[in-house]
């Protein structure tokens, strides 16, 4: 009976290590990468008008694209 009690405690500390470790590896915290956002993205845009020589250049290019 103790022979079987010492291997069934020996056998459940096995398994017991074994979900420890594969629980350890899918941690969503491991390997996890640092974004790195690019210089631009929290700048404001300006709006610039065009001036009237660009949009008729502009237009004269859409009405030779249709």
């Amino acid at each position: 009976m103790l022979l079987s009690e010492k291997e069934h405690k020996k056998l459940k500390k096995q398994f017991e290590e074994k979900t420890n470790t594969k629980t350890k590896s899918f941690s969503p915290n491991i390997n996890k990468k640092e974004e790195t956002l690019p210089d631009w993205f929290d700048k404001e845009l300006k709006n610039e008008e065009m001036s009237e020589s660009e949009k008729e250049e502009l237009e004269n290019l859409l009405k030779s694209i249709s």
